[in-house]
């Protein structure tokens, strides 16, 4: 008898191994460069092959349907006199992936000078308004969740969220639900034919706005609540131009920092991350134990990136 229970415990070991292991393959697994230069052409698969960080999707009939736009002259003469320090970017070739589930809910990808630059998509708030809606977008390996609420633009803020150990992945499930992965568990799942509805771990996401001021202002009511070290902000603007970022070592608060450390302000309200060459966590290693950068940052700075990373 002990033997039977022994072989039926080592049975669900298996069982639950091999569920896991399924899983973990399926949300890392290679894209099926075959199928996509079948059923979506040779502009996408390019893309596909070329690109880091295109978000995946499940071979299950149906898939989902691809759009790709390319434009050589992003920015026009006028443009790039009044803005000489834009030529550069200006004159990188943009790409547009849209990827629309069964349910026509869109994501896009733009890509620019063949690197994955952001993903966004938007949410309805429940209001038949279309400029009432959250917008929701991967950048520069941060997350950030825009409400767009109210009637001036410029009144709402944006929670951003930044994760330095585990990049966010993103990916349609064989359901045409999208999932926005943070490292191993954490994951926010937006249901199929309706983005509103989420399933999460690690976080907590509800649809509506928390007003402030007197309700003048919002914010996404949102929040992480998960164990990985994470930074984060409350800004106007994307990438943020001030304010500070607190950091957070599982649940606890071990400093802050200005968001100057990672952006490099420059002119009409625009700002240039300074981590994107060695990735984030590349950059605050870099801060913490560089001895060429040691003397541009404070000791505080640097001890509460230390607490950050340990």
């Amino acid at each position: 008898m002990k033997r039977f229970y022994l072989s039926v415990f080592s049975a669900l070991l298996l069982t639950c191994a091999t569920a896991l292991m399924v899983e973990v393959s399926n949300a890392d697994r290679p894209v099926d460069i075959r199928l996509i230069q079948e059923k979506y052409g040779s502009d996408i698969v390019q893309i596909y092959r070329n690109v880091e960080g295109m978000p995946r999707f499940d071979d299950s009939d149906p898939l989902p349907v691809l759009q790709y736009r390319r434009n050589e002259s992003p920015c026009n003469d006028l443009f790039i006199r009044e803005n000489p320090e834009m030529a550069e970017k200006c004159n990188r070739t943009r790409e547009i992936v849209t990827i629309e589930n069964r349910y026509q809910k869109k994501l896009t990808v733009h890509i620019v000078g063949g690197k994955l630059e952001s993903i966004e998509f938007n949410i309805p708030m429940g209001n038949p308004n279309p400029l009432k809606t959250r917008k929701v977008t991967l950048l520069h390996g941060s997350l950030i969740v825009h409400d767009i609420v109210m009637n001036h633009y410029s009144h709402n803020h944006a929670k951003i969220y930044f994760f330095p150990t585990s990049g966010p992945r993103i990916e349609f499930d064989e359901n045409h639900n999208l999932i926005i992965s943070f490292g191993a568990r954490d994951y926010i799942k937006f249901m199929a034919e309706d983005f509103r509805r989420t399933k999460c771990r690690g976080f907590r996401w509800r649809a509506g706005s928390v007003f402030y001021r007197k309700g003048t202002r919002s914010l996404p009511d949102i929040a992480y609540q998960g164990e990985q070290p994470y930074m984060t902000t409350v800004n106007w603007s994307y990438p943020p131009l001030d304010g500070f970022l607190d950091l957070y070592n599982d649940t606890q608060k071990v400093g802050r920092i200005p968001t100057s450390i990672l952006y490099q302000k420059q002119k009409k309200l625009r700002a240039k991350p300074l981590f994107t060459e060695t990735g984030l966590l590349g950059y605050l290693k870099d801060i913490y134990a560089g001895e060429r950068v040691k003397c541009s940052y404070s000791p505080e700075i640097q001890r509460c990136i230390q607490k950050l990373l340990n």
